[in-house]
């Protein structure tokens, strides 16, 4: 499906470039139902703020006010490191069918990964980290 996608790269701001992979035609249909279908029924971790209706990088920012200790940490490729199994096994744990779930991977993966620049990418990527940011939401240092 690599032709149902119009790729090119962006300047990174700490340098480097971005690999974006737009989708075009059905692709991009396909995923923009996905989105608006989903997109308030899947269960997401209270500490996510990125691509989060009514949250944002201020929102973010206020939970840590007044914190002693703040750790920041920035996945390398982030959205293609969420490769197929990782997100039909994220979108099991949810209530969502067996054959939905097909219908997402099909149309949402490049390559067996999220592409950057998916309509669908965020939410999902999102969906897929519910584990690891409840975890991480959850530790305490000293």
């Amino acid at each position: 499906m690599a032709e149902d996608y119009k790729t090119f790269k962006i300047p990174k701001t700490g340098g480097g470039w971005r690999l974006i992979e737009e989708p075009l035609g059905k692709v991009r249909e396909k995923q923009e139902e996905i989105k608006l279908k989903y997109e308030n029924k899947l269960k997401v971790s209270p500490h996510c703020h990125s691509f989060m209706r009514g949250r944002s990088i201020i929102t973010n920012a206020a939970m840590h006010l007044g914190s002693k200790i703040l750790v920041t940490l920035d996945i390398k490729d982030a959205y293609h490191q969420i490769k197929g199994a990782n997100l039909r096994k994220a979108l099991s744990a949810q209530t969502i069918q067996k054959k939905e779930i097909d219908e997402i991977i099909k149309w949402c993966l490049l390559n067996n990964r999220l592409p950057m620049g998916g309509l669908t990418s965020p939410m999902l990527f999102n969906v897929a980290m519910l584990k690891t940011d409840l975890q991480l939401g959850g530790a305490r240092i000293g």
